[in-house]
C-alpha cells in the first residue's frame, strides 16, 4: 500500500510553493518538497531518491503532515 499526503487545498499548495521558493530554513524547504511531491502523486521511493532522504524519513514527514499540517514542517 502506498502512502500519500492527504488532499491539499489550493491555498495550502500556494503556501508550500512559497516555502519551497523563499523560505530561508532549508529543512522546512526540503520537507515542503516532500509534501509537494507526494501531493503531485510521486511515490515514497521516488521522492526519497530525488531528495536523497531515506524512505522511512519520507513516510514520517508525510504522516506528520497528515496529522498536524504545516506544524510538521
Amino acid at each position: 500500500m502506498c502512502l500519500y499526503v492527504r488532499d491539499i487545498t489550493l491555498a495550502e499548495g500556494r503556501k508550500l510553493q512559497n516555502i519551497i521558493r523563499r523560505d530561508p530554513n532549508r529543512i522546512k524547504m526540503r520537507r515542503a518538497q516532500v509534501i509537494m511531491g507526494s501531493a503531485q502523486g510521486s511515490k515514497v521511493p521516488a521522492i526519497a531518491a530525488r531528495l536523497y532522504f531515506s524512505p522511512q524519513h519520507i513516510r514520517t514527514i508525510i504522516k506528520d503532515f497528515n496529522a498536524v499540517g504545516f506544524e510538521a514542517l
